[in-house]
């Protein structure tokens, strides 16, 4: 394609055009994600001087790629992944003679193993449960009690979790359920396809009767529904989740031992409520979830059903969240043997 056929675009405008373009197309989730990876390509193109899109170039990708990657610390996975999505977007700014064709083509995405694309950080069930045992005892029927228990009992999203209505409770069945809402402002991973009711055993359900009777804040969110996770200002928002999940699997809060032997009296991941998310021992809610996942499996959950339940394929639950130790392993097979002898 010859120079003079692209026509000229910011970065800015580009990235602004390519999201409005994919909102048909993508999940709300997919589309945040795409914004906040290509954010830093725009800041790159801010840092390095370039204020058109037909500037970049097979040579200008590579070096974006080594700045990212040193910039974010980036390991291979979380690597590959910004820079498919990169490869997508180049590949729609060639559609609209932003780049040329071969730029995109180009792009060479990281190949990972099937062992890399697994969580690149494991959480401990122990520490799982240390942390609900000390939740069970300081803050019984709390708000982030009754996050933090379903998110490990039930393997949801965060997303999930701040998609529940009171009214989604039904305590004689023993379950909840899950709707995309997103005319009212929330949202599930894969929309209404994503929507499912999730069983509940007795020890959960009478947690959340005790939260819904005694400690549960009466409030109503901006669309007049009522939420079912709340604190003092409306539902419980997602940072807010994700926030409580750091903070109550760090092992100094909970009783253990700092894995790094660091005094929590000065730590600023301790001391800080701003910092937990920088504590290196802690947990965020998808490591959380990857961790229920795997429990369950432990548990004699057959991946079909509990594919249903955690509105995850077998093939993704194989491929990204199972995470057996040779004893679960062992375990597993010891109870089929049994189960078939």
């Amino acid at each position: 394609m010859p120079e003079n056929t692209l026509e000229p675009i910011s970065p800015r405008d580009a990235y602004d055009w390519y999201l409005d373009a994919q909102t048909q197309e993508y999940s709300t989730n997919t589309i945040y994600a795409h914004k906040s990876r290509l954010g830093h390509f725009l800041r790159w193109c801010d840092q390095t001087g370039i204020d058109n899109m037909n500037q970049i170039d097979g040579r200008k990708v590579e070096r974006y790629k080594t700045w990212r990657q040193r910039e974010g610390g980036l390991n291979k996975v979380s690597l590959r992944t910004q820079t498919s999505t990169l490869k997508v977007f180049l590949s729609w700014c060639a559609s609209i003679d932003a780049v040329h064709p071969h730029v995109a083509e180009n792009v060479r995405v990281p190949s990972v193993s099937k062992r890399e694309k697994k969580r690149t950080k494991d959480a401990d069930p122990e520490q799982i449960l240390a942390a609900l045992d000390y939740l069970r005892k300081f803050h019984y029927a709390t708000n982030k009690h009754v996050a933090l228990t379903l998110l490990w009992e039930t393997a949801m999203r965060t997303g999930g979790l701040h998609s529940l209505d009171f009214g989604d409770y039904y305590p004689r069945k023993a379950y909840l359920k899950l709707k995309h809402r997103p005319e009212t402002g929330t949202t599930l991973k894969n929309g209404e396809s994503g929507e499912r009711p999730v069983a509940l055993n007795d020890r959960t359900c009478n947690l959340l009767d005790d939260y819904l009777e005694n400690t549960r804040e009466p409030t109503q969110d901006k669309y007049g529904r009522d939420p079912l996770i709340t604190t003092s200002f409306g539902r419980a928002a997602k940072g807010t989740i994700r926030m409580w999940t750091y903070k109550y699997t760090q092992p100094c809060r909970i009783g253990l031992e700092c894995p790094g032997g660091r005094n929590p009296d000065v730590c600023e991941a301790r001391q800080e409520h701003e910092q937990c998310a920088t504590c290196p021992y802690n947990y965020h809610p998808h490591a959380l979830r990857g961790a229920s996942i795997t429990h369950h499996l432990n548990d004699g959950w057959p991946v079909n059903n509990l594919s249903e339940r955690v509105d995850a394929s077998p093939e993704v639950i194989n491929d990204h969240y199972d995470e057996p130790t040779d004893g679960d392993r062992l375990d597993r097979q010891w109870r089929f043997m049994d189960e078939h002898s």
